[in-house]
C-alpha cells in the first residue's frame, strides 16, 4: 500500500532495513492462555517452530503485526493506538488474570508486560536483533520502525546532519522509537497507529 501510494504521487521510496533478525529456537513452554506479539518478526519467529493452537488466544500490538499474525492464526486482540501504554492497559483489562506468553527480541523493552502482573507474564526470546548500520542518502522524510533501527541509523549517519534542517521530516512508529530519536536531538512525529495507512496519513503534504 505504501509503495503504491509513493508510485502514484511521484515519491521515491527507499526501503532499507537497518537490522537483521536471527530466530532463536523456543524451548518447551509452560501452560499459558494468550500469545502477545509486539512485532511482525515476533510472529514469524514464533510460528517458525510452533503451529496454531485453537485452545490459545492470540494478540498483536497493532494493525501491521495483526496483518502478519492472521497468516498463521486468528487474532483475538490488536492495539488500536500508537501509545503502547494505552494498548497495554486495554490488553490487561481484557485478559484479566490469564497467563500471557510474549515471544520477544533479545532487545525488547517489554512495554506491554509492564501493565500485567509479573506472575502472569512469560517472556521467551524468539529472535535476536542484529544491527546492520548503513549510510543513507539524504531524504525528505525518514520513517523509523523501532529503537533498534534508530540506533543502527545513528551508527552510520550523524544526527547533526539532520537535526537542524527544517525541511527534513522524521516519523516514528511508537513512543519508544520517538524517544530514541529525541535522545539524539531529533524531533519526530508519531502516527496514530502502526499500519501503512497511518504512515501515509503522517507524511508531510
Amino acid at each position: 500500500m505504501l509503495g503504491k501510494y509513493a508510485a502514484s504521487h511521484g515519491v521515491e521510496l527507499i526501503s532499507r532495513s537497518l537490522i537483521t533478525i536471527e530466530c532463536v529456537p523456543i524451548p518447551e513452554l509452560p501452560v499459558f492462555n494468550w500469545v502477545f506479539f509486539s512485532s511482525r518478526n515476533a510472529v514469524k519467529s514464533y510460528f517458525s517452530s510452533h503451529t496454531f493452537d485453537p485452545d490459545k488466544k492470540y494478540a498483536a500490538i497493532g494493525k501491521g503485526t495483526r496483518k502478519e499474525l492472521v497468516k498463521f492464526a486468528s487474532c483475538n486482540f490488536f492495539g488500536r493506538s500508537n501509545d503502547t501504554a494505552e494498548v497495554g492497559r486495554d490488553f490487561a483489562q481484557l485478559v484479566r488474570a490469564d497467563i500471557v506468553l510474549f515471544p520477544i527480541s533479545d532487545q525488547s523493552m517489554k512495554s506491554i508486560q509492564k501493565h500485567l502482573n509479573p506472575e502472569q507474564v512469560i517472556n521467551v526470546v524468539a529472535y535476536r536483533t542484529i544491527l546492520d548500520p548503513a549510510k543513507i542518502d539524504r531524504c525528505g522524510t525518514y520513517v523509523f520502525t523501532s529503537p533498534s533501527n534508530v540506533r543502527a541509523f545513528l551508527e552510520a549517519n550523524s544526527a547533526e546532519d539532520f537535526a537542524n534542517i527544517n525541511k527534513v521530516h522524521f516519523i516514528s512508529l511508537g513512543r519508544s522509537t520517538q524517544k530514541a530519536l529525541f535522545a539524539a536531538g531529533i524531533d519526530s512525529n508519531v502516527p496514530l497507529g502502526f499500519g501503512e495507512l497511518d504512515i501515509i496519513d503522517a507524511l508531510p503534504l
